[in-house]
């Protein structure tokens, strides 16, 4: 049996071992990222594990992009930095789609781009599917 903690650290250790860690400008965390930080960041937390012989999981890992401001009909505002949210999903997408070990493997269900409703910041949501074999 594997516990939450650890089906998010397997996940952690495959992107923080990556290409997609060398391309940001911050840091990647395990559960939790800084709150006003003007870096990229990535954030690992497995949010679902079962109890049942072949454990299931979900870990979201989500690539947080600092906004961009554009001053739109003489008023700015804040905008997802598009173009670096495609450069950092690309490299993503190829780090996240799959990988395996002993006794598991996990794969890329869905992504999409969402916005924190209480801080209007915009971040790159991967949802990864986990399975263990006992």
């Amino acid at each position: 049996m594997i516990s939450i903690d650890e089906q998010t650290t397997l996940i952690y250790k495959a992107v923080n071992s990556s290409a997609l860690k060398s391309a940001i400008t911050g840091e990647v965390e395990k559960n939790w990222g800084p709150t006003d930080s003007d870096k990229e960041n990535i954030v690992v937390v497995s949010i679902t594990t079962d109890n049942s012989t072949d454990q299931r999981g979900i870990t979201n890992v989500n690539i947080h992009v600092p906004n961009i401001v554009r001053n739109i009909n003489e008023k700015d505002q804040e905008l997802p930095d598009n173009k670096r949210f495609k450069e950092l999903g690309d490299i993503a997408k190829t780090v996240l789609k799959s990988g395996f070990g002993a006794n598991y493997n996990y794969w890329t269900e869905s992504q999409q781009l969402l916005r924190n409703p209480n801080t209007g910041n915009w971040y790159l949501n991967f949802r990864i599917r986990f399975k263990y074999h006992n």
